[in-house]
């Protein structure tokens, strides 16, 4: 389907299914590599709209009032996909995370090794680490450790 997915893995063959189902068994196998591979498209979509990294701005509103605004972008992806603005924003930051310090859990995942609810998950964990964002030298480094370990899990 995805020319630069093309390491997919085929089911194993000592659990190859035997009679009727064993077409439709291993076109499910394929369907699931397929999503793996459209979830990783969108991920890098993604970071091709919104950026590799965080943006933050602060606009001023009433006077000196500032109203701090994290990835402004998400609002037009939000709206053009019919998304909600926090389902959104947890798509950009997983699509880094992705694209980015979790990129073992992307081979694997465009390798079929494992699927889009298992790189989900993964992402989800290293997003919620409290250096996940940070643009300081040293807590990157502290993220990137933190996200090689999970990824061994």
């Amino acid at each position: 389907m995805f020319d630069s997915f093309d390491a997919f893995q085929s089911p194993p063959s000592e659990s190859a299914p035997a009679g009727e189902s064993a077409p439709l068994l291993s076109q499910l196998f394929q369907t699931e590599i397929d999503r793996g591979a459209l979830y990783l498209e969108q991920a890098r979509i993604l970071t091709d709209i919104a950026g590799t990294e965080r943006f933050t701005q602060n606009v001023i509103v009433e006077g000196d009032r500032a109203v701090r605004i994290d990835d402004g972008i998400r609002e037009q992806i939000a709206v053009h996909m019919r998304w909600s603005f926090a389902a959104t924003q947890n798509r950009i930051d997983h699509a880094r995370l992705l694209m980015g310090p979790l990129s073992d859990t992307s081979a694997a995942l465009a390798q079929g090794r494992i699927t889009v609810e298992h790189a989900t998950t993964i992402a989800r964990a290293a997003d919620r680490l409290s250096l996940a964002w940070s643009t300081q030298a040293d807590d990157v480094a502290a993220f990137e450790a933190h996200c090689a370990e999970l990824q061994q899990s």
